[in-house]
């Protein structure tokens, strides 16, 4: 997401911070970097099925999303995985176990408990 801030920072929050564009224009600006992350990162058949529950009609461009069908999409796969107000602990603590277990780290740590009797 870095370069997609970045992007946003330097095409809309800063002109318009030193008010070289309105905030009509900056949210134009900044929306357009967004939106093709969203567009990238978002699998076509789930928009399209956003779409058809919206019952709109089909965009031909990316430009044509609309913008609240591809947050709709990001949100529901957000809730699908439970993310919502969630401390980062419960995200990383599960991973590390994961990265532990497929390290064989149960293995690793009793070696290296025994090997600092023997040597």
């Amino acid at each position: 997401m870095s370069p997609v801030l970045d992007r946003m920072n330097h095409d809309a929050i800063a002109p318009y911070m030193s008010e070289q564009i309105t905030a009509q224009q900056a949210i134009e600006l900044g929306t357009k970097p967004l939106r093709e992350f969203m567009v990238s990162q978002t699998r076509e058949s789930d928009l399209r099925a956003v779409i058809e529950m919206a019952k709109a009609p089909q965009p031909k461009t990316m430009e044509e999303i609309r913008f609240g069908h591809l947050v709709t999409v990001v949100v529901a796969a957000l809730m699908a995985l439970g993310m919502t107000m969630l401390p980062p602990t419960t995200i990383s603590l599960p991973l590390k176990i994961l990265l532990f277990i497929l390290i064989d780290g149960w293995v690793l740590l009793s070696k290296a408990l025994l090997g600092s009797y023997w040597n």
